[in-house]
């Protein structure tokens, strides 16, 4: 039981950690989608 409660956590701080990666990663994405938008001609 002691185990599955570890197991768990751990789990919960590996889920964590991706989605700061997500975040990490999403932010130069989106900055570089604002650009490609904010260029003329790509809108017409």
């Amino acid at each position: 039981l002691q185990n599955f409660d570890g197991e768990k956590r751990e789990r919960r701080e590996l889920m964590s950690s991706r989605s700061k990666l997500r975040t990490l990663f999403s932010i130069p994405t989106l900055l570089v989608a604002m650009k490609v938008f904010s260029e003329p001609g790509v809108l017409q």
